[in-house]
């Protein structure tokens, strides 16, 4: 009887260590999982910030203007055509014709 005592009483003191060291383990990992969150979250909005400060109209313009692009005047078009030229390996070449009109005023 003795023996059979001593088994009962480990098994009720062995489980609650079992259990509460297993749940020590998934606490830590709960809470480096939350770190890595927490961690992605911060990238990805810094991320986010640099690709609107890159992508603004602005940094776009200014982009531009630095190629040597520039602002077409009111009342233009713009129009693209192939380029045929034998010595050109390039499948596509394009060409811009810039047509400009003045506003006429009304009389």
């Amino acid at each position: 009887m003795n023996k059979e005592v001593i088994k009962i009483i480990t098994i009720f003191i062995g489980i609650p260590i079992i259990l509460s060291s297993y749940n020590l383990s998934l606490a830590y990992k709960i809470n480096k999982l939350k770190k890595e969150i927490k961690d992605i979250e911060i990238e990805n909005n810094y991320k986010k910030k640099e690709l609107y400060s890159i992508s603004s109209p602005q940094k776009i313009i200014k982009d531009a203007e630095l190629l040597g692009f520039k602002t077409p005047e009111p009342y233009t078009i713009v129009t693209l055509t192939d380029k045929k030229d034998k010595n050109d390996t390039r499948e596509k070449n394009l060409l811009a014709k810039i047509y400009s009109f003045k506003k006429q005023k009304n009389s």
